[in-house]
């Protein structure tokens, strides 16, 4: 929980000190990505001495979304196509990720347009 507190602190922060585009430049930058998936490992041994799972479970279950939210991507960005994806920052880091394995499609820079 003081993780979550400290986390909820830091981007309220940001919010209240930067403008809109200071806040969507920070938030797609390499180093707010690694945080954002950083997030999830801090909580993934959750319960494994005990044989419980949760964080690994939960972290499942957070990939399970992003997968689909992908798979919606591919869909509609067929050969030819441009899309324009927005999603917040927990996912777009995983987004980032799974667009960049995927051979058919190429990401284009979102900072460049900041």
């Amino acid at each position: 929980m003081a993780l979550i507190d400290s986390e909820s602190k830091r981007l309220q922060s940001i919010h209240v000190t930067n403008t809109l585009k200071g806040v969507l430049v920070l938030s797609n930058t390499a180093a707010e990505d690694r945080r954002n998936k950083g997030f999830y490992m801090l909580l993934n041994d959750v319960g494994a001495r005990n044989g419980l799972f949760h964080g690994a479970d939960a972290s499942a279950d957070w990939w399970h979304r992003n997968l689909r939210m992908y798979a919606l991507v591919q869909q509609f960005a067929a050969p030819g196509e441009r899309v324009l994806v927005i999603a917040g920052s927990g996912h777009t880091a995983i987004l980032r990720d799974l667009l960049r394995a995927d051979s058919e499609r190429v990401e284009e820079d979102v900072l460049s347009y900041f």
